[in-house]
Formats: C-alpha cells, sequence, structure tokens
C-alpha cells in the first residue's frame, strides 16, 4: 500500500477530530499515527485549548464579571452559614430554655411562711338512666394550714423541691393570666397551692392538674401572669394524698 504523506494525514485530522470523516478514512488515519510521532504531536496541540489574546478593554469587563461571580458566591455563603447559625442558636436556646429546673429555681425560695391547698375531683355524674351527664359531680377538699412548718406544710414543700419542671416554649409569646387549654382544663383533676414566704415578703401561687401541667406565679415577678410548667404525673398524686390526708372534705 502507497504510503500517505504527512501533509495529507494532517489536512484529515480536524476531520478526524471533528468524527466528520468516513470510517475508510478514520481508519487510514489511526494507522498513520501509530507510526508518526509528529502527527501525533500535531493531532495532541489541536485538542489543547487556545486562549487567544484580549485587550485590556475587554480584560477589565471579564475582570469585573469575575468579580462580581465571586462576589455572589460569598454573598450565597454568608447568608447559607447565617441561616443555618440563625437556626442552631434557636435550637439551642430552646433547649436551654426547656431545660429541667428545680422548685427553687421556678420561686427562688425553699421556705413558706405559710400554706394553703385544695384538690378538685370533677367525676361524671350518671343519672337515672345511667348515662353520665357531663363532669358535675365534684369531690373537693380544702386544706388550710397557715403554720407552713407544719407536718403538712413540709410535706407538700418536700415534695416540690424533689420534682423537676420544664419550661412550656408559649411562655415566650404568651403572658395571659391564665392560658386558655388549662383554663378549659386538660385533666378531671386539679389541685391549687397558694403560699406566703416571709423571707421575701410575697405570695406565691400554684395550679397542677393530673397530667403534670403546672401554672406558677409568683408576686415578685416583673412581667405579670403565669407561666406554664411541665412536670411528673406523680408528683400530683404525692400532692394530692397530702391535701385528702390532711385536708378537710368540702360537701
Amino acid at each position: 500500500m502507497k504510503e500517505i504523506k504527512c501533509e495529507v494525514i494532517r489536512d484529515l485530522l480536524p476531520l478526524y477530530e471533528d468524527n466528520a470523516a468516513s470510517e475508510a478514512t478514520k481508519e487510514l488515519v489511526r494507522k498513520h499515527l501509530a507510526d508518526c510521532p509528529e502527527c501525533r504531536e500535531e493531532l495532541r496541540k489541536m485538542r489543547v485549548p487556545v486562549s487567544l489574546p484580549v485587550d485590556e478593554d475587554t480584560q477589565q469587563v471579564l475582570d469585573k464579571i469575575r468579580a462580581r461571580r465571586e462576589q455572589r458566591a460569598r454573598n450565597k455563603r454568608i447568608a447559607i452559614i447565617s441561616a443555618v447559625s440563625a437556626v442552631m442558636l434557636i435550637v439551642l436556646f430552646c433547649l436551654w430554655y426547656t431545660r429541667p429546673r428545680s422548685w427553687t429555681n421556678l420561686v427562688r425560695t425553699e421556705e413558706a411562711a405559710s400554706v394553703f391547698a385544695s384538690l378538685t375531683n370533677m367525676r361524671p355524674y350518671f343519672g337515672e338512666g345511667k348515662i353520665p351527664s357531663d363532669w358535675d359531680y365534684w369531690e373537693f377538699w380544702v386544706l388550710d394550714e397557715v403554720d407552713g412548718d407544719g407536718p403538712a406544710a413540709q410535706l407538700i414543700l418536700d415534695a416540690l423541691s424533689k420534682g423537676s419542671y420544664r419550661a412550656s416554649l408559649g411562655n415566650l409569646r404568651n403572658y395571659t393570666p391564665f392560658p386558655q387549654d388549662y383554663v378549659n382544663g386538660k385533666s378531671a383533676c386539679s389541685l391549687h397551692l397558694s403560699m406566703f414566704t416571709q423571707e421575701h415578703q410575697a405570695f406565691i401561687s400554684v395550679g397542677l392538674d393530673s397530667l403534670g401541667q403546672m401554672t406558677v406565679y409568683t408576686s415578685w415577678d416583673t412581667t405579670p401572669g403565669f407561666f406554664v410548667y411541665q412536670t411528673d404525673s406523680a408528683l400530683f398524686d404525692t400532692l394530692a394524698a397530702v391535701i385528702q390526708e390532711y385536708g378537710e372534705y368540702q360537701e
């Protein structure tokens, strides 16, 4: 077979590179490239991108475009970092705010000069047809112990001091005198404690239902309203037992 000159192969290289040549031509070029390092080098040069020189004005425009792209990329990164940081701060604050608290952390005292307590137990009333007619049968106990050093008061304070309390996030948006869901009642059983502290010359009011939802008010709070906490429902059982044992049943 007659040898094909390099000039002919180099004229065919653009068609070969663009895959525009016939299969016979491509096979011919491949055989030549296998034995010709000069033509292989020529093909390699064709595959290297060529950077065309630009004038000064064009370069300035390109620099401005590149700088604008980099600034947008930086702004996007800053926005993402800021958003993630804000979310993390909110999550950390919520975790901190709802952390378990002690009783003294809630009311800032362990003593009470006087204690008053009441327990309400609502039960369904069964009429003649043995059908409950809503919560209209009440059991009510009252513990009126003026002396905070008395046995009932000490049992109540001891039970409160052993409890753990988590603040509700609703406290951050709502300082109404009493939360609406607590007014409606989540439980048929509830108790109320009123204490006067001689040390702080202050009044403490506590409401607790059998599901462990508690409202706390202290008269020295700068922000008015009851603050809502969640505690172990066993605390209600303990306090209710004390009130029933030491209090008086009201007909």
